[in-house]
């Protein structure tokens, strides 16, 4: 049922009832005192400029806008502004806005949301105030009057003092709205500084992030090349692990095929063997120990987080070729026994050579004290002739004590040291004998 609110507002257009509630709130709220202007320049936006009912400029030169609603609320036009309100409020175009509403006028829920979240955005700097319908009603009716003045009778001077007010009125009104313009352009001067200051910030920004983006891709580099090398050097690893295996595998076919066919290892041979394949597998173990580390490394691993793992996968590569160093293990064996076997049987020869040499002497007394027993039988002509002939064919020959011939060069036959063992083809250290 229509009030009072209602009643007074029902013989003006919607312009006409919108220009009358900003007049009339201008005075019976005070915003006139409060340093307001009405109908301000327009504040452009990017969905087109915005028309506040009022806006006033505080000591520090910041705007603050209001908005009058007297009547229904949610329209597109509503919505639209909205969206203005937002853009002006972040750009801080305006300090803060008013919205002054009636109880009891219809309002949108969409407009109720976009109101919601624009207060929840901006917190205290948007405002939502609701006139209860009487406050309405005598600022409408406030508005009226100032639409329509009363006659009044024509005093001597007050024509003059009227027309003093009105000047004096026009006067304050200029000088807001100088005000207004004066704070606008201080606006406007800052916020060419704050764009500028902005501009330098995402310079520097821009700058910063270019030289992360630089160092980021040079580190990528960087680490490709470092993969790239250790991929070359691990296919290197890869080639001398298959050659040292072949070459084990070499070795112990020759020496297998020596043993089968009843023929003597020379020791020397299997002692350069060894001597090599141990110095390459030493090799291959530092190569693969840099390799791995340089792989963990350029991976983003700490050194910690390499050492931790280290020795398993060093375990991992020993289990790997566990049968090859069983054969080079081997090899040293079978030099070692050479040279045990060398070794016994130069010292055998020695002992063999001093008995002979013992042997010899004896053999040398006997005939001397032999002799000397037939000089002095011979001398004493105690000799027969029989015994004289004998004596003379006894004569001792100096090429009966012949010299034993040079011992041979060192070789190993099957088991080494006649203990039945060998080396074969799989790498195992020893084998029975056949």
């Amino acid at each position: 049922m229509p009030d009072e609110y209602d009643k007074i507002r029902e013989d003006f257009n919607p312009p006409e009832r919108g220009r009358i509630f900003e007049s009339g709130t201008n005075e019976v709220l005070g915003d006139r005192e409060q340093g307001h202007v009405r109908h301000p320049d327009p504040r452009p936006t990017s969905l087109g400029p915005r028309h506040y009912d009022k806006e006033r400029a505080d000591d520090h030169g910041k705007i603050h806008a209001l908005e009058e609603k007297s009547g229904q609320t949610g329209s597109a036009n509503d919505l639209r502004e909205l969206k203005k309100d937002r853009e002006l409020l972040a750009a801080r175009e305006i300090e803060t806005l008013t919205i002054r509403t009636v109880v009891g006028e219809k309002m949108s829920p969409k407009y109720v949301r976009e109101l919601s979240k624009l207060r929840d955005e901006f917190k205290n700097r948007v405002i939502h105030i609701e006139l209860t319908r009487d406050q309405a009603r005598v600022a409408f009716g406030k508005g009226i009057s100032l639409e329509k003045p009363s006659p009044q009778l024509e005093l001597p001077g007050v024509a003059d003092v009227a027309r003093e007010q009105v000047a004096v009125d026009l006067q304050k009104r200029k000088g807001k709205i100088a005000t207004l313009a004066q704070a606008r352009e201080t606006a406007e001067r800052f916020r060419a500084v704050q764009k500028f200051s902005q501009g330098a910030e995402r310079g520097r920004k821009d700058a910063e992030r270019a030289r992360e983006v630089r160092e980021t891709r040079e580190n990528e580099q960087a680490r490709d090349r470092e993969l790239a090398k250790t991929a070359e050097t691990r296919e290197q690893i890869k080639v001398k692990n298959v050659e040292l295996a072949q070459a084990m595998e070499d070795q112990a076919r020759d020496i297998n095929s020596a043993w089968d066919s009843g023929e003597a290892v020379p020791v020397e041979k299997v002692r350069d063997a060894h001597a090599t394949l141990s110095r390459d597998l030493a090799e291959i173990r530092e190569a693969e120990l840099v390799q791995a580390r340089d792989d963990f490394v350029a991976s983003g691993h700490t050194s910690e987080e390499v050492r931790t793992i280290e020795s398993r996968l060093e375990q991992v590569r020993e289990e790997a070729r566990r049968e090859i160093v069983k054969g080079i293990d081997t090899l040293g064996v079978i030099v070692e026994r050479g040279d045990n076997a060398h070794t016994e049987r130069e010292t055998a020869e020695q002992q063999r050579e001093r008995e002979r040499a013992a042997e010899r002497e004896a053999a040398r007394a006997q005939d001397a004290a032999r002799q000397a027993a037939y000089e002095r039988l011979d001398r004493q002509g105690q000799l027969t002739e029989a015994e004289r002939l004998h004596w003379l064919g006894q004569g001792t020959d100096p090429r009966a004590a012949v010299r034993s011939p040079p011992a041979p060069a060192p070789s190993v036959e099957r088991g080494g040291t006649g203990q039945g063992q060998g080396i074969n083809r799989s790498l195992n250290p020893t084998r029975e004998g056949r």
